[in-house]
């Protein structure tokens, strides 16, 4: 019997006769990649006496990043991982198949997958 979960946005399969096998969403990998980006290129916006005087100065705890979460994780007759995730303000359905490959099902701005 395999057991499938999710621990700290990360996706496991495992039976009682093996370690775990873990998979990442390429989803929350790219979004964490692209607000970094984005971060980085406003960063000058939002940092220094200038910003403290406009009152756009951002917190460094301000971690936007962290507001992406692997929200369910189920297996599909044919063996693919099917999950859900909420980015931001945007919630979808994922597939990934056993070699790793991923696309997408589903996703909107309405889609909450926690609810």
């Amino acid at each position: 019997m395999k057991v499938y979960y999710t621990s700290e946005n990360k996706m496991y399969v495992t039976d009682i006769k093996s370690e775990p096998k873990e998979f990442i969403s390429q989803k929350i990998e790219t979004y964490k990649k692209n607000i970094s980006e984005i971060r980085q290129k406003s960063e000058w916006k939002h940092s220094g006496t200038g910003a403290a005087f406009t009152g756009t100065l951002r917190n460094p705890s301000d971690n936007e990043e962290l507001n992406a979460y692997v929200c369910g994780l189920t297996a599909a007759p044919d063996g693919r991982l099917i999950y859900s995730v909420l980015t931001g303000e945007v919630g979808g359905l994922y597939y990934k198949s056993e070699n790793g490959d991923e696309n997408h099902i589903t996703a909107a701005q309405n889609f909450q997958p926690l609810k």
